[in-house]
This record gives structure tokens, sequence and C-alpha cells, in this order.
């Protein structure tokens, strides 16, 4: 069921709908595709839309109507076909905005929208972009049939200044798809700074063989050197991807050796 109770809320059904027997969600009653969603303005006030789409006598239906403030309604199910564009009914889904032409949508309505994008293709992989042609996928807009020479009805809606939104829905619609990367969180002073140089940053890890137990340094990327404690070893070591320090196995003496006279020589660096 395409029901979205989460965005809107639930208006329907309407018998103008499906193949319009009213006993809804059978086999001809269903999209054969879902490859947009298309804006329109209603040429009324959002109950007065929802009140007409549910008049049998009007035989007309959009799968969600946008109020001003915002507010969704959804009177068709986005898996059943709604009688908005015509022949562009068995493919599109369809949002009309409360409104008259030649309004714009408020910035509540432009959100709805987007919202309605958003979830059109989580839910049924309708891209993310704008579609000016039925030939194409995306957001569309009605008159865009009628442009091309497709039935799909009126050729003035939902008028150009709404057309010219389309292209901000889209960017919010893609913003909400997005997932956030939660911020990395910042590392503890102590692993990343000594007090004298802010901003020193750890480069990498040196483990010398050629003495018992094994010693390891830190080398920032000033060039200082430093003896590393158990503690801050294993924060170094449980960073992974970009945050990752590699390791460096010294097997030389007298490398090791020059480590150990400069790890002594800094001992301004915090120790752990």
């Amino acid at each position: 069921m395409g029901i979205w109770t989460d965005l809107a809320t639930w208006r329907g059904p309407t018998v103008n709908s499906g193949n319009g027997t009213g006993a809804l969600n059978e086999p001809a009653d269903r999209l054969d595709e879902h490859h947009g969603i298309v804006v329109h303005i209603a040429a009324g006030y959002f109950e007065g839309t929802i009140a007409w789409q549910r008049n049998p006598a009007s035989r007309v239906s959009s799968h969600f109507v946008v109020a001003k403030d915002g507010r969704i309604a959804q009177m068709v199910d986005t898996e059943i076909r709604a009688w908005t564009q015509r022949a562009g009914n068995r493919t599109w889904l369809s949002i009309e905005n409360e409104g008259f032409l030649p309004d714009r949508l408020t910035p509540q309505q432009v959100e709805a929208n987007a919202q309605l994008l958003a979830r059109s293709h989580r839910e049924h992989g309708v891209p993310v972009r704008n579609a000016n042609s039925p030939l194409e996928r995306g957001l569309g807009h009605h008159s865009m049939g009628a442009e091309h020479g497709f039935d799909w009805g009126h050729s003035q809606c939902p008028g150009p200044a709404i057309v010219a939104q389309k292209p901000t829905i889209v960017a919010r619609a893609a913003q909400i798809i997005t997932p956030i990367r939660p911020p990395t969180p910042p590392r503890p002073r102590w692993i990343i700074d000594d007090l004298d140089d802010p901003g020193d940053n750890v480069m990498y890890l040196v483990q010398c063989t050629t003495q018992t137990p094994n010693p390891i340094f830190v080398v920032h990327d000033s060039g200082k050197v430093r003896h590393i404690g158990p503690a801050e070893l294993a924060y170094l070591r449980s960073l992974t991807g970009d945050d990752a320090v590699p390791t460096i196995t010294e097997s030389e003496p007298s490398a090791c050796s020059r480590l150990l006279a400069e790890a002594r020589v800094s001992q301004g660096f915090l120790q752990n």
C-alpha cells in the first residue's frame, strides 16, 4: 500500500481513481510504472479541492493535495492511478496545489512538494531531477504534456511561476534524500597537539623491533618524535578510514637509536 500517513492526512479513497469501479487495488487499477510526480495548480482552495475530488460527478482526482500552509492530504494510494493528467495517469503521480493562476507556490508548498518528491524517490525510484517532457522522468508539470503533443489536458497548468520553482523543489528534495554524515568526534587534545605547538598533528607510528620490549614512537607532521603510552596507542589504533594512523615497522638499529634520541629531546610533548 502506498498511503503515506507520516507525510499526509489520508482523505481518500475516491471512486475517481483506478478503473473507476470503486473496487480498488485490483490489477486494472494500478499504475504501470512510476515515471515521476506531476505538479498542478488546483484552481481552488484546499478543502474545496478535496471535496470536489471525492465527488463522483467530478471525475478528477490527484494523489496529493497541498494547502498553502503546507498541509498535505492524500486522496489516492500511490500504487493506484489518479485521474489528473489523462494519458499520463498510468505512469505519473500527481500533486494538486491550492491556489489559482498565476500564483507561485508558498515556501510551505515548496517544502511539501519536495518532501513528496523525495518520498516518491525512496518508495518508487522516481529520479530527483527536473522533467520537462513526458518522455523524461522526475518532477514534471501538467502543461508539459500539451507542450510536447501528448494528451495530458490543460496547457496552462500550473503556470510559468510554478514551473520556475521546480528546480528549487528538486534541490530541496535532493537535500532530503542525502544522508547527513554525523560529524567525526574530535580527537582528544592530548592525542593531537602538544602544549607548545597546537595543531601539530600525529602523522604515523613507528614500532622499533630492535629493542625489547619493542618501543613505539609517535611522529608528528612537524617532524617531532615522542614516546607513546598504552592508552594513547590503543586510541590511535582504533581509528579507521580517513582518521586511521599508519604504523611503520623499523628494524634498523641506527634508525631506532635516532628515534629514541629525538624522543628524549622532545620533552615538551604531553605524555600518556
